[in-house]
């Protein structure tokens, strides 16, 4: 009976796996039963035994055939109860839980006949394991055959599954216990517990329940499958090679079995051997569930992608793609967004990349290509928000250089964060240089200037060092250092003569200090040697409009336009002359306008351009000759309100067409600009103005109303009652307007122009005091003026009489040093002389010397023959011995006497050498 319980067991559960990890594994081989048919015919037991192997080995349709083939061939009376009882049994549990009608008819029917012996308990099992994979109610069932039998296993088990389906493994596993209290032997059981351990992470226990359940069952494929993935994930070399085995045996007995093809597709994809890797995800394709043929897809799409296949790979990937709607395959949603960011596609990559994130959250990959992809769609905020997530995940440079770069304007502080974590990365000078920036941006003056000469001094000769220079000198002249910021700018000019942004800063300081000639002069100077220099120009055409030279400066800007199209500034400059110098000439305000169209279609968020649109429209009045082209600048206004909608673009549309006498959609977009700004006088002032041109003049009070409660500007009382006076005769045309109404809406007139008198009051008033402080101001700019004259002037008398000491103390300096070497000179001169005169007498001594060594020596050589004369005599006379005796003592005597005053001459004579030598020397 042990072996019947194991077809209660259920599917395997299917385990998410890593899909990066492979190994070559030889085919599997299968076992053929269906030869041993006639033997077992003769052996209803063995029968049994046949069938539940079969069963086991995942081939239910065999068994089924085998089983009915072996009860048609033998006839009922033949068997025992007890047999006839499995048989019934056993084709009932085969046709249970298919989803097949037919199946769980025949189910049904089988079941009916078993309960002739008593079986109750069995079939209610098998109708609650039939409900719970066809995802019914089923614990009732299990339940019931409890009450039956309370030490009934399949039942135990059947509620332990069910417990595991709502998530409550504690109660699970303690039914699982039971379970296997009362069959020991059950591997089904200890799969379950296994499983159970497996999803706590208790990795030792579930690897101890499934290596029991195969020591049981040496072909348990449940146990097979799981311990193989298990051993798999632990990756050491004793593990792989266990898991590799595990899988080996799990396909030789199914070769169709998808789970182990996996694992085996996995150590194959290590090894790079993408032909094996063919083989067994075309496996998991034909013979898996959804989630394993969603994997082969993804596998053989890698494989693609691997060998830069990535037509064949986006094939794959999109097949797994639309299976996968609840993205259980997040690898395989980031791969089919590589792919399609390869091809440009970056709104298909930013949808299957925002469905990632709803299904599994972020992981640093996905919302690092996320935050690329919004950054080519060119969403900025959205860019900054991914990315910085992404950054949480791992540092990383490029990330942090991008979220930096792009927060460096709007938030330098945040942006300042990330340039910091990139310095303790990688210190650079371009890092420096973006942080020197960051704390200009944040007025941290002192700081920035020492990121700046930090940079400068770790930069060798690159192509920052004149970036650098000139923007140590903004903050240098932030400070108020022009002197040290002119220094920089200077050596910028001498490194770089084509720099033209250190001449115009230079430019723009003289202008500051009103040195309007020497200003004009450097920039002509500039011009001249560098004619292509179109940034001075243009400066040089503002301060002539500044100085009133229009028609100087309307040149300028005019060669710029003509020698260069695309320069958007000079059009600006030009446009800007003609609204504000040009006003009495309509064909001046229109060329305007047409120059703000222009300007507006190469570059639609243009704020100044949009701004200069707005105020020349506004001023300038209908001219049946001249008329303006609303049309152009309404769809200019349109496309600027699409990129980059805001109050001014809102205001200035509806202003567009009130002045082209679109009123209705005047006043929508009026009414539209209120919902979204709030209220402002402007805008319920053009309201107003809409409402009375539709002779609605209730109404249009109503706005003024409004807007006088939020100001009481002039202009509104004067529309107010005009707008009043119109309403009230309008009344007393209709004859509705009762006396009370009458009194009311007058008393507010009148209030209103109480409230315009008192304005002009105070505006008498403060144009009074505005003029004795105009007055005030003008003095005290002269005597600031005066004040910093003379300052100018002591401070460069102080610099001259620096400069006059300095001179006279270098004067000075030089005469000592010229007195110095005169007189060394004449030392050096006596010194020789000296020396000269001591050589000379060393001389006439060693002179000296010499003639008395010679008369010595032949005093040597006279007594030598004398000596030799005297031995041939003594020789001679040999007679007298003692007479020679005395005289040869008297001799040696004699020689020993010589040669001691021999000695101290020559010491003498050494001694006079020597002195002379060092006298020489000298």
């Amino acid at each position: 009976m042990s072996e019947l319980v194991a077809l209660f067991a259920p599917e395997p559960i299917k385990l998410m796996i890593d899909p990066t990890r492979y190994v070559i594994i030889p085919r599997p081989i299968t076992i053929q039963f269906h030869k041993l048919k006639s033997y077992f015919q003769k052996d209803p037991i063995a029968t049994v035994q046949v069938v539940a192997s079969l069963v086991r080995e995942q081939r239910r349709e065999e068994a089924q055939k085998f089983l009915l083939e072996i009860m048609t061939n033998s006839s009922l009376s033949q068997l025992s109860q007890t047999i006839e009882r499995y048989f019934y049994i056993i084709i009932a549990s085969l046709n249970a839980y298919t989803g097949n009608e037919q199946n769980n008819k025949i189910c049904h029917e089988y079941l009916e006949k078993s309960k002739r012996f008593g079986d109750n308990e069995f079939a209610e099992c098998i109708y609650g394991f039939n409900a719970f994979y066809s995802k019914k109610p089923c614990k009732d069932y299990f339940k019931r055959a409890l009450e039956l039998n309370k030490n009934y296993a399949p039942a135990l088990i059947g509620l332990a599954l069910c417990e595991l389906k709502d998530h409550k493994d504690g109660v699970a596993l303690s039914y699982f216990i039971q379970a296997l209290k009362k069959q020991p032997t059950n591997v089904s059981i200890r799969c379950g517990i296994g499983r159970i351990y497996y999803s706590q992470k208790e990795i030792k226990l579930a690897i101890r329940c499934y290596e029991s359940a195969l020591v049981l069952d040496n072909i348990c494929m449940d146990a097979l499958i799981n311990l193989s993935r298990i051993y798999w994930d632990i990756r050491t070399p004793q593990t792989v090679k266990r898991a590799l085995e595990l899988a080996n045996r799990a396909l030789m007995i199914d070769n169709k079995c998808a789970p182990a093809a996996i694992v085996l597709c996995e150590a194959a994809m290590k090894c790079n051997n993408y032909k094996v890797v063919s083989e067994f995800a075309n496996v998991a394709i034909n013979y898996g569930n959804e989630q394993e043929k969603i994997y082969g897809h993804f596998t053989l799409g890698r494989i693609a992608h691997q060998k830069q296949d990535f037509v064949k790979a986006k094939e794959e990937y999109n097949i797994g793609y639309l299976s996968d709607t609840k993205c259980m395959f997040p690898a395989l949603h980031y791969r089919m967004a590589q792919v399609l960011f390869r091809e440009k596609n970056y709104i298909q990559v930013e949808k299957i990349l925002m469905n990632c994130l709803k299904y599994n959250g972020g992981d640093f990959d996905v919302l690092k290509l996320l935050g690329f992809t919004e950054l080519k769609l060119n969403k900025i905020n959205e860019t900054i928000e991914y990315l910085e997530k992404a950054s949480v995940f791992k540092i990383d440079y490029t990330i942090e250089l991008i979220v930096s770069s792009l927060l460096e304007e709007k938030q330098p502080k945040k942006a300042l964060e990330h340039y910091q974590r990139i310095n303790e990365i990688n210190s650079t000078v371009e890092v420096l240089n973006n942080m020197g920036c960051c704390y200009y941006f944040i007025q941290e003056l002192i700081k920035s200037k020492e990121c700046f000469e930090k940079a400068l001094n770790m930069d060798k000769g690159s192509e920052l060092r004149t970036t650098l220079l000139f923007n140590k000198g903004r903050v240098l002249e932030e400070m108020k250092l022009w002197d040290e910021a002119n220094k920089c700018y200077q050596e910028i000019i001498k490194e770089n003569p084509w720099y033209f942004d250190a001449r115009i800063r230079r430019c723009y300081h003289l202008w500051d200090e009103k040195q309007y000639n020497l200003a004009s002069q450097e920039l002509v100077e500039t011009i001249i040697n560098f004619p292509n220099c179109e940034d001075a120009k243009l400066l040089l055409g503002e301060m002539l409009c500044q100085q009133g030279k229009i028609d100087d400066a309307f040149k300028i800007f005019n060669s710029v336009t003509n020698h260069n199209r695309t320069n958007l500034y000079a059009f600006l400059a030009l446009a800007r002359v003609m609204a504000k110098y040009g006003r009495q000439d309509p064909k001046q305000q229109l060329e305007a306008v047409k120059l703000y169209g222009k300007i507006l279609n190469a570059d639609p968020t243009n704020v100044l351009a949009l701004g200069g649109l707005a105020l020349t429209t506004a001023e300038r009045k209908e001219n049946s000759s001249n008329p303006i082209p609303f049309n152009v600048i309404i769809e200019s206004l349109q496309r600027v309100n699409d990129v980059c909608p805001s109050y001014e673009v809102m205001f200035s549309m509806g202003t567009c067409y009130y002045n082209a006498h679109n009123i209705q959609m005047a006043k929508s977009i009026f009414e539209s600009t209120l919902n979204q700004y709030g209220e402002q006088v402007e805008v319920l002032n053009g309201l107003a103005q809409c409402e009375f041109m539709l002779n609605r003049y209730k109404e249009a009070l109503e706005h003024l109303e409004r807007a006088l409660k939020i100001e009481p500007v002039s202009q509104i009382v004067y529309n107010y009652q005009l707008v009043a006076s119109c309403y009230l005769e309008e009344q007393k045309q209709k004859k509705k307007l009762y006396k009370e109404e009458n009194e009311q809406l007058r008393q507010n007139v009148i209030g209103y122009l109480q409230q315009f008198n008192n304005l002009k009051y105070k505006m008498k008033t403060f144009e009074e005091n505005w003029k004795s402080l105009i007055e005030q101001a003008r003095k005290d700019q002269e005597e600031k003026q005066r004040l910093i004259k003379e300052h100018e002037e002591q401070r460069k008398r102080k610099i001259e009489e620096e400069n006059q000491r300095k001179k006279e103390e270098e004067e000075k300096e030089q005469q000592r040093r010229m007195e110095e070497k005169k007189m060394i000179i004449e030392k050096t001169k006596k010194e020789q002389e000296m020396i000269g005169k001591r050589i000379e007498e060393r001389l006439k001594d060693v002179e000296e010397n010499t003639t008395e060594k010679k008369k010595k020596e032949d005093r040597k050589e006279k007594k030598e023959r004398k000596r030799k004369v005297l031995e041939e005599e003594e020789e001679a006379d040999g007679e007298n011995k003692v007479s020679y005796k005395r005289k040869e003592r008297v001799n040696e005597k004699k020689m020993e006497e010589e040669k001691k005053e021999d000695n101290i001459e020559e010491k003498k004579e050494n001694h006079s050498i020597e002195q002379s030598d060092d006298v020489v020397s000298l």
